[in-house]
């Protein structure tokens, strides 16, 4: 599907826009996990909201960076990157 983007430079962005919140994801999933962090509970869940929240805030932005763009995106190409998103952001 990034094949289908105009430029080389927003494919370079959107893969490093991808890249932070594939960087985020494994981080709360670590922070979840007993093993990694010996937190107290409370802290645990602190910190697994908090990391919750960064992860929606970075996947809006992106969305909305998305469907403002008018040159770099193809209609369909735009639709397909936005409810790609929106599915990542509602099933994690």
């Amino acid at each position: 599907m990034l094949h289908c983007l105009k430029t080389k430079q927003e494919k370079k962005i959107l893969l490093n826009n991808l890249r932070v919140i594939q960087r985020q994801m494994d981080f709360h999933k670590k922070i979840k996990d007993k093993k990694y962090f010996r937190l107290r509970k409370r802290i645990r869940k602190l910190l697994s909201r908090i990391m919750e929240r960064n992860i929606e805030r970075h996947i809006d932005i992106l969305t909305r960076k998305i469907k403002r763009d008018k040159r770099n995106y193809d209609t369909m190409v735009k639709e397909i990157i936005v409810d790609d998103l929106k599915f990542i952001k509602n099933n994690y």
